[in-house]
């Protein structure tokens, strides 16, 4: 099924007609490494209006697998009842395994969701557009809706990027109506590492708290709320500066700024010298790395510049069809600043 990326196989069922129903006492299908198992029946109020009485028991099975975007492998149980259109999902399962991708942060590799391999959670639209579908099946799952299904984070859920790889803990409550998927809970991060690269050099940062939080939103973007540290060890006098990431935003747009640990008040010029360097941004200047500086000051504030462009041009609609801030840095106490050039 292109649209969710999965493929069903070793499929073997049993069906019989008993009155004005259609019993299943058994129905079998796989999924990556794991089955799903169908049990119930359909009663035939009339031909056109099909009754369903399912239960669903899934184990390790491979639900979805949307390239960058999203994969779940889960185990539980559901139930669809209901007429064959306008049938109602609910249950309990637990996420053995799932990867959720975001967008990173200074590479600006925003998944965009108009792109039909994404947006084929969404909505059937890949399906309709390749035509593998009939009217049936995409009528059917138009018209689904999703109660309360709780899904319960495994051992190995985790959300990631080229620059992440953050392990997730936690229960949301998934709900569909039409076409709107609207997930609805607070996802913790067990562990991981964030890594921030610069020109030249990249760190490598430990997550030591953070929240993903969907709020029941159609779009399937969640707020982030992460934070990460990395010490560094100065060069001169051998002093641990403990420098932490803090990435906000959401899934979509995330957003990342550098902070001192407790009790340190530092410039974020200071701390990315720190972090290239190993020295404060002053002392890195005395010793001829002004330019180093200023390029990795240059290139952190470029993420969100980056959102500032989309904002004008995408946003606001100014008719223009180019619009460039770059950067500039100051060593010293002053931060950095932006200069816009159109």
């Amino acid at each position: 099924i292109p649209g969710i990326g999965v493929r069903y196989g070793a499929m073997l069922a049993r069906a019989e007609f008993r009155g004005d129903s259609l019993l299943i006492p058994y129905a079998l299908a796989t999924s990556g490494r794991g089955t799903l198992q169908v049990t119930g029946g359909i009663r035939l109020e009339n031909l056109s209006r099909p009754l369903l009485n399912l239960d669903l028991e899934a184990n390790q099975f491979l639900g979805l697998d949307i390239k960058n975007f999203l994969t779940v492998t889960v185990t539980g149980n559901a139930a669809l009842r209901g007429p064959i259109l306008n049938a109602t999902a609910t249950g309990r399962a637990t996420v053995n395994a799932g990867v959720l991708y975001f967008a990173d942060i200074l590479n600006k590799q925003v998944i965009d969701l108009e792109d039909p391999v994404n947006a084929a959670l969404v909505d059937t639209t890949l399906i309709r557009r390749a035509r593998l579908g009939p009217g049936f099946s995409n009528r059917f799952l138009d018209s689904l809706t999703v109660s309360n299904l709780q899904l319960d984070m495994g051992p190995a859920v985790f959300l990631r990027s080229t620059e992440a790889n953050i392990q997730l803990a936690g229960q949301i409550t998934l709900n569909k109506v039409r076409r709107e998927y609207r997930p609805v809970g607070t996802l913790e991060t067990v562990r991981g590492t964030y890594t921030l690269t610069f020109p030249l050099v990249s760190r490598d940062f430990t997550v030591q708290r953070g929240t993903v939080r969907y709020f029941g939103t159609p779009d399937l973007n969640a707020e982030l709320d992460i934070a990460a540290q990395h010490v560094v060890r100065t060069i001169r006098t051998g002093e641990e500066i403990p420098v932490v990431a803090h990435i906000t935003g959401t899934l979509q747009v995330p957003k990342v700024e550098l902070e001192g640990g407790p009790g340190r008040q530092l410039s974020e010029t200071d701390l990315v010298s720190y972090l290239v360097t190993g020295a404060p941004a002053a002392e890195a200047a005395a010793a001829g790395q002004f330019s180093v500086v200023q390029n990795a000051v240059s290139y952190l504030a470029s993420a969100a510049t980056g959102e500032l462009e989309r904002f004008f041009i995408s946003d606001i609609g100014i008719p223009i069809d180019y619009l460039e801030i770059r950067p500039s840095v100051a060593v010293g106490n002053v931060g950095p600043s932006t200069l816009g050039r159109v």
